[in-house]
């Protein structure tokens, strides 16, 4: 099969093209509907193209276009392959969203309809009889299932402690809020997991939209050592610093820290940075609290702070 130059130019643009609203993949019947042969000629000229290093195959159905596919690809063609009314689902969703303490994976996982038979090779299927418009959304262009309810399929498979932390880490990020979690396990009725949801969302269900369950959780375990003010405002060095909780005349910090936000925002971070160098300058102690420690490492390392400055109201 020859295929002059012309239209070599032209299919390789047409790739590019379709590729470029797709992250860089093609289906290979994609490929077929642009390519300028039909059937088998069309596929032995994208196996020239895969030797040539214009062509990666992804899944054995699809191609990445002009460089070996990451894992985001991956996913990518996974979706694609896998038809009308899939989503990229479970692990696979919850790296999308960056939920905390997860070992990660890189086989894709999706969830299709009960009515799709379509199955692509090296992907995780798991099935439903349908996905709710709220339990999808679009990210980058891909159908993906939504936070909350990313949460609802994992939530049987972990343990109590981790989900935990995954919920306040969520909480803190704003992915989520013990009211929308609470509808997508409501929407959701009947999964594996949502008995541990509900409960979880009942302890936290007097927290308002988008409350920090840390900061929630913080106060009430550091109540025996009140009073203290929470969300302290304090003017140093012509800026305004405000304080998780803190006791002003002792000159004592506490910052409830969600690694998920400062690790998707380099900002976050330093600014956090100055802002602590600031404090102390100023002779404030700062004390970090994170949902990995237990209460009573809480109550711990913050007495002893407290002790630390001269503190005669602790007991």
């Amino acid at each position: 099969m020859s295929v002059d130059g012309d239209q070599r130019v032209g299919l390789l643009a047409e790739l590019r093209r379709v590729a470029g609203g797709q992250h860089g993949v093609v289906t290979s019947e994609q490929f077929l509907a642009i390519g300028p042969q039909p059937g088998s000629r069309g596929r032995r000229f994208a196996e020239r193209l895969v030797c040539e290093g214009w062509l990666h195959p992804v899944l054995g159905g699809a191609y990445a276009v002009g460089a070996a596919p990451s894992d985001w690809q991956t996913a990518v063609a996974a979706v694609l392959l896998s038809g009308p009314g899939s989503a990229l689902s479970h692990r696979s969703a919850a790296r999308c969203h960056r939920f905390s303490d997860l070992v990660q994976q890189t086989t894709p996982e999706v969830t299709l309809p009960q009515y799709s038979h379509r199955r692509a090779s090296g992907v995780i299927v798991h099935r439903v009889a349908a996905l709710d418009d709220d339990d999808v959304f679009l990210h980058h262009g891909i159908r993906v299932t939504s936070p909350e309810r990313t949460l609802v399929d994992l939530a049987y498979d972990l343990d109590i402690g981790l989900l935990e932390r995954i919920f306040d880490e969520g909480a803190i990020a704003r992915l989520w809020s013990a009211q929308s979690v609470a509808a997508a396990v409501e929407r959701n009725a009947g999964r594996r997991g949502t008995i541990a949801l509900r409960r979880i969302v009942a302890c936290r269900a007097d927290l308002a939209p988008g409350e920090s369950t840390l900061e929630s959780r913080a106060v009430k375990v550091l109540a025996p050592y009140g009073p203290f003010e929470v969300q302290y405002q304090l003017s140093v060095d012509d800026r305004l610093v405000i304080i998780d909780i803190a006791w002003p005349k002792l000159r004592v910090a506490v910052e409830c820290d969600g690694w998920t936000v400062r690790s998707r925002s380099r900002g976050k971070f330093d600014a956090d940075r100055r802002r602590d160098n600031i404090l102390a300058s100023h002779g404030w102690s700062v004390v970090h609290l994170t949902t990995a420690m237990s209460d009573d490492e809480m109550r711990r390392v913050v007495f002893r702070q407290l002790i630390r400055a001269g503190s005669g109201d602790v007991e």
